[in-house]
């Protein structure tokens, strides 16, 4: 009697349930259709600006006759890398500044490696026998002797070594990450082409809005470095082992002396140079504007070119 009656109810839930869909859905794709519309609807993600969107291009900058430029964050970076071709801890600290470098962008962090220490990165011809290295067409020195006046006059003590330019913030100074958050000093409009082996510079700045008070009795120096990459040279690795690696972002001197020329932000400069010597391949190589404090000789901004 007792299962009868579990039979029946269940019949009679059917029943209702029957009943129930079928006064309120005409067929099945109606029932579907107010399934689908009931069913909580999915928020699409925000799509995350692009770094494009955040910059501030400077193209904008120099479309009116505004006085200072439009703020922007995301202050550049200068990595200056010291480091040696017989040095076997370099390969392993150039690695980790090309890390940050991957984190950061490389229009953001810039990295200029000199080699200052002539026994680390030039061999004489004797020496290259006596270590087995082949001399001709195989063996590039990487050692520029302006580089050496840049070590000197921060004093380090041996390769591989490497400072960034810093901000300072209520008297503190900023870590790397902390930099970027910070906006940059100038907009800087720049071209450098090559002609007949010099190179012709032509340079736009504007100080930003937000920024004016930071340059108030401060002298500029403006600096133009030349660096080269894809070289084929010798490297000592962590092993011992000597290899034949392509080098990138090497210093191969200065355009306008080691410590550059007074310069005032705002005015148009245009200037030609003679293409250094030390260049094995024009279209691997960068201009780097350097735009320094004339008294503490500390980077401020910096912008890196495509010689064309």
């Amino acid at each position: 009697m007792k299962y009868l009656r579990v039979i029946l109810s269940l019949l009679l839930a059917t029943s209702l349930l029957g009943s129930c869909t079928k006064d309120n859905y005409s067929n099945k794709e109606d029932l579907e259709q107010t399934i689908q519309k009931e069913k909580p609807s999915k928020k699409e993600p925000k799509q995350k600006p692009s770094k494009k969107d955040k910059e501030i291009k400077e193209e904008d900058s120099f479309n009116d006759n505004s006085l200072y430029a439009k703020p922007s964050k995301r202050s550049n970076v200068v990595s200056v890398h010291f480091s040696g071709q017989l040095c076997h801890y370099c390969p392993k600290h150039s690695q980790d500044l090309y890390k940050t470098q991957e984190e950061y962008g490389k229009d953001k962090y810039i990295i200029v490696t000199l080699h200052p220490v002539e026994r680390f990165s030039k061999l004489t011809k004797q020496q290259g026998i006596n270590m087995g290295v082949e001399l001709n067409g195989r063996y590039t020195s990487l050692f520029n002797e302006e580089a050496i006046t840049y070590a000197k006059n921060i004093e380090i003590l041996g390769v591989p070594f490497h400072f960034h330019n810093t901000l300072s913030k209520n008297g503190n100074k900023l870590p790397l990450n902390l930099m970027y958050e910070e906006a940059d000093l100038l907009a800087c409009k720049a071209d450098a082409k090559v002609n007949d082996g010099k190179i012709d510079i032509h340079l736009q700045t504007k100080l930003r809005e937000d920024r004016q008070d930071f340059i108030i009795d401060k002298e500029i120096d403006l600096i133009f470095w030349i660096k080269e990459s894809k070289i084929q040279a010798l490297q000592m690795e962590e092993s011992g082992k000597l290899s034949y690696p392509l080098h990138n972002n090497i210093f191969r001197g200065t355009l306008n002396s080691v410590w550059g020329e007074p310069y005032t932000v705002g005015e148009t400069y245009d200037k030609s140079f003679k293409l250094p010597k030390t260049i094995t391949n024009v279209e691997n190589t960068d201009l780097v504007i350097l735009f320094v404090e004339h008294k503490s000789q500390l980077i401020l901004d910096a912008k890196v070119v495509l010689l064309k």
